[in-house]
């Protein structure tokens, strides 16, 4: 009965730690390339670009902020895979909130670099057992173009 009672616990004390391991969160980087679309209402800034690296796809970024302090806004990510085929297709989209950070804009109002915080909400397809996350974008733009975006994207789901 000792013997019984030692291996059940050593299975559940197994299985505990396989749990955890399932748990954890797993990070992900991508370099992120595209543009500042407009201004939103409010003055909102949008960013709209395409990520490579881990996660491929499209990010696109909503940013209210009160004289460059984020005050919230919102993000979605399709996420591109391949079909048996070869050919990219969208397996599935991540979508979250903006809870900090920073906008700063030049003096004729032109984004000139952002760094925000990022919440994942949850997912579809492929991703729709996500449902908690983090992450950061940071960027900046060509001071030539004052549209072009250039930066980094890291989650953590």
């Amino acid at each position: 009965m000792k013997h019984l009672i030692n291996s059940l616990a050593a299975v559940i004390f197994t299985a505990c730690l396989c749990a955890v391991v399932v748990i954890a969160a797993t990070a992900y980087t991508s370099t992120v390339t595209g543009s500042e679309t407009s201004r939103g209402k409010n003055n909102d800034v949008l960013i709209s670009t395409k990520a490579s690296g881990d996660l491929p796809g499209n990010f696109t970024i909503r940013i209210s902020h009160n004289n460059g302090v984020i005050s919230g806004g919102e993000w979605s990510r399709d996420i591109l895979g391949q079909d048996e085929n070869g050919a990219a297709r969208e397996i599935g989209t991540l979508k979250g909130t903006v809870s900090s950070g920073q906008v700063n804009l030049n003096e004729n109002g032109h984004l000139t670099s952002v760094t925000a915080q990022l919440t994942v909400s949850g997912g579809t397809a492929a991703y729709a057992s996500v449902s908690e996350g983090s992450g950061t974008f940071g960027a900046s733009t060509n001071q030539q173009s004052h549209s072009e975006v250039n930066g980094t994207l890291n989650m953590n789901f």
